[in-house]
């Protein structure tokens, strides 16, 4: 009997393609306020990692007591500088884009960005923000950085086909 061949064949196309949704999320909190925004229209001492890193671990701070969340503590041990908009994404969990000042330079472009990349793997490319474009991507991620939950939910999704199959067999017998 063919069904079960395309039913399984069917199974694992929509798992590959909902793994393959996962959605970067801003997570950008005006520092005076404490309320979301689209960037951070700071001046830093410079650009560099260890500033990146202080503001970051910032950010996710003030993104979890307004949104009453957990998301984990980023970690400077393992990062990754850029200059391109376009950046693997695969074994980090947070984004900092720093973005050209623009032609107009009110509220477009010379801002931060900070991200929760949301297990999102693979090449990712960054949009240029209002008319600035992108000057730096660093990535960060966490202490012990688990499983992505897209590639959780593949194995799990895995498991309990493996499981029907094997109840399906038994029912047979």
């Amino acid at each position: 009997m063919k069904i079960p061949k395309y039913f399984t064949a069917l199974i694992i196309a929509l798992t590959f393609a909902a793994a393959a949704q996962a959605n970067v999320v801003n997570i950008s909190m005006d520092p005076i306020t404490g309320l979301p925004t689209n960037d951070v229209l700071t001046a830093l001492a410079n650009n560099g990692t260890t500033t990146n890193f202080s503001s970051l671990t910032g950010q996710v701070g003030l993104y979890n007591a307004y949104h009453g969340l957990n998301l984990a503590a980023p970690t400077i041990t393992n990062f990754f500088n850029g200059s391109s908009n376009t950046v693997n994404l695969t074994g980090y969990t947070y984004a900092v884009i720093q973005y050209t000042m623009g032609p107009d330079t009110l509220n477009h472009g010379g801002a931060i960005q900070f991200v929760y990349l949301n297990g999102t793997i693979g090449n990712y490319t960054f949009s240029s923000h209002g008319f600035g474009s992108v000057s730096s991507v660093r990535l960060f991620s966490v202490a012990g950085s688990p499983a992505p939950e897209n590639v959780r939910s593949i194995m799990l999704l895995g498991l309990t086909s493996v499981g029907l199959l094997g109840t399906r067999r038994l029912v047979r017998a």
